[in-house]
């Protein structure tokens, strides 16, 4: 087991249960979690912990996620 995968199965925020590890790469990780709330599948993104300290880092990492958010599959 890697040191990501250790996270599957635990429940983020009250919300978001992580299933498996989908991806990572040198800035985070990328799992399928369960958004407890609609029991729907989710992709969810976690930033490295190295990266947290990095303001600009988180700010570039959340206009991702707005980005992402935005989305629509047809």
């Amino acid at each position: 087991m890697t040191k990501l995968e250790q996270y599957v199965g635990q429940v983020l925020d009250e919300k978001y249960r992580l299933e498996r590890l989908l991806g990572k790469g040198g800035m985070g990780a990328v799992y399928l979690a369960t958004h407890l709330g609609t029991e729907r599948y989710v992709a969810l993104k976690l930033i490295a912990p190295q990266f947290m300290r990095n303001e600009e880092f988180v700010e570039r990492f959340k206009r991702e996620a707005r980005a992402a958010g935005r989305l629509r599959v047809r």
